[in-house]
């Protein structure tokens, strides 16, 4: 699906969010430890002092696993981060596409099944369309939940912040990862997820701008004050 993105030869625009889950983040099953970590630290923005300060030797990726024995909780990724044999970063993900939360207690439950040993080296990534929505359904679960050790380690984020820091490090990737990049920005911006780029592009232009005649706004004279001003009465770069 990413490669046919690239080349905009996907047709199937209505997916749901584990399908999306699966396109986006299993191939990173393929890549190797090196640029998946390369990858969550330029990514998650967490506090520079909670990251394990040695890199990993291995990482172990697992969609949708059982956290419970009894029951299910099922984070829609788990990442364990591991350093000569031994878990020294855990990052647990929800992910959403078109769908809110699923209940007041869904991140809590998540975060409550995970052992407590892994806890103390954890982060809880809540992926979403809309981070306005998102960081409210956050706090709605922390209001219910309120442990300091755990807000602490949970953010919302969204999917434009991934397009964002792939476009600010390919091509610096190794050559999977660049692939994998574009098909993924590409694959988002397909589906209406686009970001700001700024406005480097009128470095290069010459524009002249005669203030007599040229201008972005114009104000009422002072005397009109109490007067309603409507969309008509405004001037927007006239000539």
């Amino acid at each position: 699906m990413l490669f046919a993105a690239r080349h905009r030869k996907d047709r199937t625009f209505d997916l749901r969010e584990d399908e999306v889950t699966s396109c986006i983040f299993g191939p990173l099953l393929y890549m190797s430890v090196r640029e998946v970590w390369a990858l969550f630290r330029a990514w998650l923005p967490f506090d520079t002092e909670t990251w394990p300060t040695a890199a990993p030797t291995d990482v172990k990726l697992s969609f949708w696993p059982n956290l419970r024995n009894e029951g299910r909780t099922e984070p829609d990724i788990v990442a364990r981060f591991v350093y000569n044999g031994e878990t020294t970063l855990t990052v647990l993900f929800e992910i959403k596409w078109n769908s809110p939360i699923s209940g007041m207690h869904e991140l809590v439950n998540q975060w409550v099944a995970l052992p407590d040993d892994e806890k103390k080296s954890a982060f809880h990534v809540y992926l979403v369309k809309d981070t306005g929505l998102g960081s409210r359904e956050i706090d709605a679960s922390l209001t219910g939940f309120p442990d300091k050790s755990w807000s602490d380690r949970l953010i919302c984020i969204g999917w434009r912040s991934l397009i964002e820091v792939l476009l600010y490090h390919l091509p610096n990737f190794g050559s999977a990862m660049n692939l994998w990049a574009d098909g993924v920005i590409a694959f988002l911006r397909r589906r209406g997820q686009t970001v700001f780029t700024g406005f480097e592009w009128l470095a290069g232009e010459s524009v002249f701008v005669d203030i007599e005649k040229e201008i972005f706004w114009r104000p009422p004279p002072w005397f009109l004050f109490d007067q309603r001003i409507f969309a008509q009465d405004a001037i927007f770069w006239m000539t």
